[in-house]
């Protein structure tokens, strides 16, 4: 049996076919066939092509929660400062003493919970981000 051979605009347009029949999922960036719409893992539904490469990965939606977790950790932090510097006498006067009868000490406490969970979120974001991605 003979060979056939194959136009370069044959093979064009087959891989032009192969790259539309490929669906890709915009979070754990895994390629499926077409005929998947959602993905198996995190059932985000699936975006048409090949997935895109390189650093910038990083969508909106990927950083909402660690910009949230930011500013509550950075919001908890001042708390936590007025708090201390209330109690160590850098602020006095009446501002000190509102901020003493303003802030219990369970609030205290919730803020520095507050300041441990915030830098917890913000860690495993750019563990997951960063190193597990380039896997």
């Amino acid at each position: 049996m003979g060979s056939i051979a194959r136009s370069p605009t044959y093979d064009r347009r087959a891989t032009s076919e192969r790259e539309a029949t490929v669906s890709y999922c915009p979070k754990c960036h895994h390629e499926y066939a077409s005929s998947v719409e959602t993905c198996v893992d995190c059932g985000t539904r699936l975006r048409r092509g090949h997935r895109p490469t390189g650093a910038s990965d990083v969508e909106l939606e990927d950083i909402l929660i660690p910009l949230g977790a930011l500013l509550c950790g950075l919001f908890a932090l001042g708390m936590l400062w007025l708090r201390v510097a209330a109690q160590s006498g850098w602020i006095t006067g009446q501002a000190a003493r509102l901020i003493e009868v303003g802030q219990p000490p369970c609030m205290t406490a919730f803020y520095g919970v507050a300041v441990v969970a915030c830098t917890v979120v913000i860690a495993w974001w750019v563990v997951q981000t960063f190193i597990f991605k380039r896997r």
